[in-house]
């Protein structure tokens, strides 16, 4: 289910979701800006909350949430896309240390 909500915000043919491993999944939003990539994963992040799913076996929330790291930059090579990959992550560890159900973006 978070799945389908995820591949349904990566609404353009540039646009590209994927599970990157585990429960972690990487939307790439191609010509997207800082402010639209938040607010991208903010509308993904109230989807997920507004579903109510229920998790039965947490401690911290009685349903799913979801925590999004979103990173913008200029790609030129396949060392800049890694970098902009890394960002994200840093960004989405930063948001679990916090609390969790979160979004936050690096540059």
């Amino acid at each position: 289910m978070i799945a389908q909500v995820i591949h349904e915000a990566a609404d353009t043919p540039s646009n590209i979701a994927a599970r990157l491993g585990g429960e972690e999944f990487v939307l790439t939003a191609f010509g997207t800006g800082e402010k639209q990539a938040g607010e991208l994963a903010e509308n993904i992040r109230q989807h997920v909350s507004e579903m109510k799913i229920r998790h039965e076996y947490s401690a911290i929330h009685p349903y799913v949430t979801v925590s999004l790291g979103t990173a913008t930059g200029r790609i030129s090579n396949a060392a800049d896309f890694s970098k902009l990959i890394l960002l994200a992550d840093q960004a989405l560890y930063a948001v679990k240390a916090g609390g969790r159900n979160s979004v936050k973006s690096l540059k």
